[in-house]
This record gives structure tokens, C-alpha cells and sequence, in this order.
């Protein structure tokens, strides 16, 4: 046997050492040999006069555009959005699989093939895959997202270090023509209840909105996830500048950072200034801002009274339809947990309201297992004020044996169960109220005798199921706000 010369293996050595788990993009990349024939303003007007919710593309048609957001900073995940030339319109593109900045980093020219591609329109917003996935969900159609094989045979790939765009414009300038735009807005600030928090939940993995607004009161959501790798960054204070991707979800306007130098706000001299401990949100300085996940951990086991505090929350109940106690209100905020919070009389707060609750010696405690704030007597109504109407709560979709194992964690929070069945009765109101919902394991549905639906049929079949989650003593229970929540 021949042996191989020391000098050789020690050249091998050092070769695999300096080897790297991604390439670098070649220096002078060049376009493809592809024209354009067609820009992305063209295939968002032909998808809205397909009338389809989700649309095959047919036609030969390649359209060149420039990335503008991708996954790098961790708040796009499986999702590059890009840009026309001239930047007139934009559209997010899914791809599965992760890392693709590597292949599209910020400024990377790109020509797509469209035809036998697909778009959807998901929650009022236009994005753009691969094909109708008619296998995922049985019965039902989505959006497939663009396998990895496409990149370099439908995606190509082109120059590097093109310009891209921005549009410089006010929060009540947003609209639909610039859905997965990259804007900025300037003299902007996060209300003074956020910036004790940061941008998202690091620890549990979950996403949060915070409220950036402007000197006019104008404001709209920040959304960042919790896999951000700048979810764990305190929310910057001051005032100034902040750049993001606008999205919608359902009817909320909402901004997506691409990571955290998206945001300039170092002017210390706010528009709105925050008092006490980090403002009061409106409440002054004798209120300390708190999340749910705060004053939950006050709790111990026995009743207690606290005080100088403040919780700012979206109602997740609907007391339109009855399925809550009129005095109560289930609320959740973005550190993810939720709470009752119970009135000394009867409310006025609606589902996606923003409540701010000013906590002025109120009893935290539990009835019949679940935790509320303000015991028999309540909290007073001139303790808590609406602070915007229209929001939404993201459902966390979770199995009932999560749910069963976690019900502190799940506690008064939206959740979402899929291939989920009903049992145990042919009404909503079951026997006393109660059903069961079972998607393996079962958990016990509970529907009041106000309802508004007590007595329609208990549907049959598999369903997707979104509840806010209780308990009556020891039995763990869900409940549907309406009838809407069954899908």
C-alpha cells in the first residue's frame, strides 16, 4: 500500500478546515438569459379579477423583480418578498425551505416563471407559491409553497447589490397598494405600556404585537416572532425613524421588522413622554405597566389585593353572543397569557376591543378554578378604558393533550384545534352545557344557557375549532365564542 505524503494530508487538513456550511454569492453574478415579460402590479390585478381565493397561473409569463425582505433575521420564515423594479408593488414569495438568504440576500435581482405557480389570498393578503395543495388539509385547498428544486429552474437567480426601495410615508397613508411594501415612517414611537417589554416572547417561542404610533395619534402593530432572532431586545424607547414590510392580517395593519436595524428610534425626547416606571400607558405615573404573565405570577394560591399597576389587553370574548358571564371579559396580551377580568356590574367592552385596566386595590383570586382579577365586588367601569377597537388575537394551534398537560399556560387564552369532533350531544348545550371535543384525546365544551347558540346543531365531522380555554374546578374545559369558531 502506497503511503500518503504527511505534507499532502496536512494541505487536506487545513483545506477542510476552512470550509464553510454556505457558499459565498459569487462576486459578479449575472442575470439570467430570460426577459421579463410581465411585473408583479400585472399578476396581483389578474389574480383579483380571477375571482378566486386561490389561483393557478397558466400563462408564460416571467416577471423580474428585487428581493427586498428575506429570512435572515428570523421574522420571515420560509418567505423571501420582493419587489417590482420600480418598485410599484410587491409580493411575498413562499419557498420550503429556511436559510434562503444565503441564495437571496437583500438587493439580489430575480426572474420567476410563473406559469404553473400559484397565489392565494390569505387573511386580505396576496402572496405568492408554488401550487394548490389539495392534500394537507383533506377537503379542503392552500396554498403549497415552492419546493427547493425551483430555485435555479422557476427562481432564478440574478445580479447582486441592486437598489432597494422604500417608501417614505406616513401610518395613515397605508393601504392595499402597498401590501409587502418596504415603508418607513419617520417621528414614530412605540406607546410608552411597551417599551418595558421586547419585541416578542423569546422564552415561550411566541409571537407579539407591539404599537408603534405617530404625533397624531396614528398608530399601527408591529409584529415580530418569537424565533426573531431580536425577539428578546427590549423595545426601543425613544423616537425617530422605523422601516418594515407592511402586511395585513384579516383587517389589522401590521409591519414586519426584517431585523433590528430596521429600527432608529434614539431621540430621547418623545412626542408622547413616558412618566414613572416606564409610563403608564395612559394611566400616569402611579401605574405601573404589567403583562398578564406578570400579574399572574402575583397569585400564589390565596386571594391577595394588589395595586399601582396596569394591564393592557384585546378582549378574546364575545359577550354579542353570550357565551361570558356579562360582567366578565377574557383578555390576552402579547406576552401570551390571559385573564378574566370581572366588572362590578355589566360592560360595554366588545371581541377585539384594546382594554387598558388600571389595577387601584383590586382582589386577584380564583372562581370555581380560574383566575380573575376583581373578585365578587369587580373592578370599577372608570378603571378601564378602550383603547382601540378592530384588533385580534392570533390562536395558538395546539393539540387537547397540550392543552390537558399546560392548562395554567392556556388558561383564559384563544387557542385552535384541528381534525377535532364533537360528542356528547346533539345541541351546542349538550347535557347542563356541556360537550366534549375530541382530536385523540378529549376535553370537555362548555356553552352557557345565554348563548345565543345554545340550541343549534352540534356539528358533525372533523373540524377546526378555535375556543378560549377555562376550567370548572378540576375539569378542563374550552368554549367557542360563536358559532364563527367552528370551521
Amino acid at each position: 500500500m502506497k503511503k500518503i505524503p504527511s505534507l499532502f494530508v496536512l494541505s487536506i487538513l487545513l483545506l477542510s478546515g476552512c470550509m464553510k456550511d454556505t457558499f459565498d454569492v459569487p462576486a459578479n453574478p449575472k442575470d439570467p438569459a430570460i426577459t421579463a415579460n410581465y411585473t408583479i402590479f400585472d399578476l396581483k390585478q389578474d389574480f383579483k379579477a380571477s375571482g378566486q381565493t386561490i389561483w393557478s397561473i397558466q400563462d408564460d409569463k416571467v416577471i423580474e423583480a428585487i428581493v427586498s425582505a428575506n429570512d435572515q433575521g428570523g421574522n420571515f420564515y420560509k418567505e423571501i418578498v420582493i419587489q417590482d423594479k420600480d418598485n410599484r408593488s410587491a409580493i411575498g414569495l413562499l419557498i420550503n425551505r429556511t436559510n434562503l438568504y444565503n441564495d437571496f440576500p437583500l438587493g439580489r435581482k430575480v426572474f420567476i416563471k410563473l406559469k404553473g405557480m400559484a397565489m392565494a389570498n390569505q387573511n386580505n393578503l396576496i402572496v405568492l407559491g408554488g401550487f394548490i395543495d389539495t392534500t394537507s388539509v383533506p377537503g379542503a385547498k392552500s396554498l403549497g409553497e415552492c419546493p427547493p428544486t425551483a430555485i435555479d429552474k422557476t427562481i432564478l437567480k440574478g445580479t447582486v447589490n441592486n437598489e432597494v426601495k422604500i417608501d417614505e410615508i406616513t401610518i395613515n397613508q397605508l393601504s392595499e397598494s402597498y401590501h409587502y411594501k418596504l415603508v418607513r415612517f419617520k417621528d414614530v414611537e412605540f406607546t410608552c405600556s411597551n417599551i418595558t417589554l421586547t419585541y416578542a416572547d423569546a422564552v415561550n417561542l411566541r409571537d407579539a404585537n407591539r404599537t408603534l404610533e405617530d404625533k397624531n395619534g396614528n398608530d399601527v402593530i408591529v409584529r415580530t416572532s418569537g424565533y426573531a432572532n431580536f425577539a428578546a431586545t427590549k423595545v426601543a424607547a425613544g423616537k425617530g425613524s422605523l422601516t418594515g414590510v407592511f402586511t395585513v392580517y384579516r383587517n389589522d395593519f401590521q409591519l414586519k421588522l426584517r431585523d433590528i436595524n430596521d429600527v432608529k428610534l434614539t431621540d430621547t425626547n418623545r412626542t408622547k413622554p413616558c412618566t414613572g416606571s416606564g409610563g403608564g400607558g395612559g394611566g400616569g405615573s402611579t401605574f405601573t405597566p404589567k403583562t398578564i404573565a406578570e400579574i399572574r405570577a402575583f397569585y400564589t394560591g390565596s386571594p391577595l389585593q394588589i395595586t399601582g399597576f396596569s394591564i393592557e389587553g384585546v378582549v378574546i370574548s364575545d359577550k354579542a353572543n353570550g357565551n361570558i358571564n356579562s360582567r366578565n371579559i377574557a383578555i390576552q396580551d402579547a406576552s401570551g397569557r390571559g385573564i378574566i377580568v370581572r366588572f362590578g356590574s355589566n360592560h360595554n367592552f366588545n371581541l377585539g376591543d384594546k382594554v387598558l385596566v388600571k389595577i387601584t386595590n383590586d382582589s386577584l383570586s380564583t372562581f370555581n378554578g380560574v383566575m380573575q382579577l376583581g373578585g365578587s365586588a369587580g373592578i370599577l367601569s372608570t378603571d378601564a378604558t378602550l383603547v382601540s377597537s378592530g384588533n385580534t388575537i392570533t390562536p395558538a394551534t395546539v393539540s387537547i393533550a397540550s392543552i390537558n398537560g399546560n392548562i395554567d399556560l392556556y388558561e383564559s387564552t384563544l387557542v385552535k384545534i384541528v381534525n377535532a369532533t364533537f360528542g356528547g350531544g346533539t345541541t351546542y348545550n349538550g347535557t347542563n352545557g356541556n360537550t366534549t371535543l375530541t382530536d385523540g384525546a378529549s376535553i370537555a365544551h362548555y356553552t352557557t344557557s345565554a348563548a345565543t347558540f345554545k340550541g343549534d346543531a352540534l356539528p358533525s365531522g372533523p373540524k377546526t375549532v378555535t375556543a378560549i380555554v377555562g376550567r370548572f374546578n378540576s375539569t378542563k374545559q374550552i368554549s367557542i365564542r360563536n358559532t364563527s369558531d367552528v370551521q
